[in-house]
């Protein structure tokens, strides 16, 4: 299994950076392990540990909120260059400082916010400024969307998606997600992959409560460039896997013609973790022509309670010939991951091409 992330904050990686705060303002470094290394530090959660880091960064640092903060943005400006932790979640507590001390100090905060997501993501930072002060922030975060920093331009999309995993949701933006439509329409065109993942996601987060505006959306960047068209379909997935009729229309994948998935088999019935279950079928088309289609297989996983999640993923969508029978064989593992338990007993497999399902089938799933 890959190691926690939480594991990131190691002693070497806290202590490197105590050395490094220390020339820029004096802290005392014992004080700051005797603070940060409680008795419960083991059993914190990712989450967890960046508030606690961010408390004891509080107690250690002297002076005003601003002060403090300030003496962050001097240690990014000092050691951009030479710090280092993966994707930089380590030191993703300095955003996490400002979210939990800042929200008295705004512009403050604002101008520090800008600074410091070219270092590390403030993706969760921003938000509690969006819900203290929505007008003010989302005008700020317009105005960062046009910023010459890519990490600045993405962190005015994904701070303001209204469902981001792990983070606050944004309850008015679920509601009504007009405020955040001319920063996506700024960046769909965007010249970075990192900002127009971050416009799908925002995209398909408002699919979830407002279809037809993701939907609109989408159709009037239809063909604008082959950057756009993959936008769409990543943003419109979770309306492409529930078949909804008007997003398979704009992704230009066939709902006319007769779809048929045969034969499907699944090789192995009983399942031990993390062996790989593995399925097969043949596919065919009724359309007269070559065809682009979305072809996917849903899972059906047992939850603790005995009730299910069904969880749908994508085997292949790509251009099929007409009279044609395809083979398609498929492996799904059941290597853990952190973001699911698996529990022995009974699951099921079933294929799904454009929202419509075939032949639903159990298998054993052990643990």
């Amino acid at each position: 299994m890959a190691e926690p992330l939480k594991n990131l904050f190691s002693t070497e990686f806290y202590q490197q950076f105590i050395e490094k705060i220390n020339t820029i303002t004096p802290v005392s470094s014992k004080d700051f392990f005797h603070e940060l290394y409680t008795e419960s530090w083991n059993n914190l959660s990712l989450k967890e540990r960046l508030q606690h880091t961010a408390t004891v960064i509080n107690y250690i640092l002297q002076g005003t909120y601003e002060t403090k903060v300030s003496i962050l943005v001097s240690y990014i400006n000092t050691y951009e260059h030479t710090a280092h932790s993966d994707w930089m979640l380590g030191y993703m507590f300095i955003p996490q400082f400002v979210e939990m001390y800042g929200l008295d100090s705004y512009d403050t905060s604002i101008h520090a916010i800008e600074r410091i997501t070219q270092f590390t993501s403030c993706e969760f930072a921003i938000r509690p400024y969006i819900v203290q002060e929505p007008e003010k922030t989302m005008q700020r975060m317009l105005q960062w969307a046009s910023h010459t920093h890519s990490h600045v331009r993405r962190l005015s999309s994904e701070g303001c998606r209204p469902r981001l995993p792990w983070a606050m949701q944004l309850p008015d933006f679920i509601k009504d997600p007009s405020p955040i439509i001319p920063i996506l329409e700024t960046l769909h065109n965007d010249s970075s992959l990192f900002v127009r993942k971050s416009v799908a996601n925002n995209i398909n987060d408002i699919s979830k409560d407002n279809p037809a505006i993701a939907l609109e959306l989408c159709n009037s960047w239809k063909h604008t460039n082959e950057n756009t068209n993959s936008i769409i379909e990543h943003g419109l997935r979770t309306l492409l896997k529930q078949g909804n009729q008007k997003a398979l229309e704009i992704c230009e994948l066939q709902t006319q013609y007769k779809l048929q998935a045969e034969n499907f088999t699944v090789h192995s019935t009983q399942v031990y973790a993390p062996n790989a279950l593995e399925f097969s079928f043949v596919f065919s088309h009724g359309a007269p022509v070559t065809t682009r289609i979305r072809i996917e297989y849903c899972l059906y996983f047992l939850r603790s309670n005995g009730t299910y999640h069904k969880k749908v993923f994508r085997i292949k969508q790509a251009e099929f010939a007409p009279h044609t029978a395809y083979t398609i064989r498929k492996k799904h593992s059941f290597v853990p991951i952190s973001t699911r338990t698996y529990y022995s007993g009974t699951h099921y497999i079933s294929i799904q091409i454009h929202g419509t399902e075939f032949q639903k089938t159990a298998f054993e799933l052990h643990i």
